[in-house]
């Protein structure tokens, strides 16, 4: 549920199956592409590590002080971001809950 809420604070559409070949965003696939593989590519787990490289770009493209949130998980050093060990080993969700709170501190995205 957290990766729904994340990824619509982002501001992108979550995708769920209607039908057995119906996509909510209206995809239906055609010859051997099955419904859930577009969903599951569309709707990233933010606690993989592909997801979390995910989140990082959203937070980056669409916050106005996404510096704020490295901040938070991280540190700037030199005009560059690092980012907390922790953050990026957990598989858990940390840094997924931070975002998530950190986009409902107020209105954050463009």
């Amino acid at each position: 549920m957290e990766n729904r809420e994340l990824h619509e604070l982002l501001g992108l559409h979550w995708h769920e199956r209607i039908t057995s070949r119906l996509c909510n965003c209206g995809f239906i696939p055609t010859g051997f592409e099955i419904i859930e593989s577009h969903i599951s590519y569309n709707n990233p787990d933010y606690t993989s590590d592909a997801g979390k490289v995910q989140l990082l770009r959203e937070m980056i493209l669409k916050c106005k002080d996404w510096d704020g949130f490295v901040d938070r998980i991280g540190a700037r050093i030199g005009g560059q971001a690092y980012f907390h060990h922790a953050f990026i080993l957990d598989t858990n969700g940390l840094c997924r809950d931070q975002a998530i709170v950190w986009l409902k501190r107020d209105e954050r995205t463009d």
